[in-house]
């Protein structure tokens, strides 16, 4: 498959906070990305993924060292 140069995205950004997480409870976060012209995109048809969100868990454990657990489910 030839790659058209109308699509060209950006690279992802960084993900974000677990939104919506709680001790113990599913939250989500997001990464996006851009074309780098929008206007040519929008005429080359892109079907590129400006968007993933995964699920994240807030670790509320004893363990003072105790960080997010990230687990991707979607692609979108």
């Amino acid at each position: 498959m030839i790659h058209d140069p109308r699509c060209l995205v950006s690279m992802w950004s960084e993900w974000s906070s677990c939104s919506n997480g709680t001790c113990h409870q599913s939250g989500t976060q997001i990464r996006t990305r851009m074309y780098a012209d929008k206007r040519a995109a929008m005429s080359g048809h892109c079907t590129e993924s400006l968007e993933e969100q995964r699920q994240c868990t807030m670790d509320c454990g004893d363990d003072k060292n105790s960080k997010n657990k990230d687990k991707q489910i979607t692609m979108s």
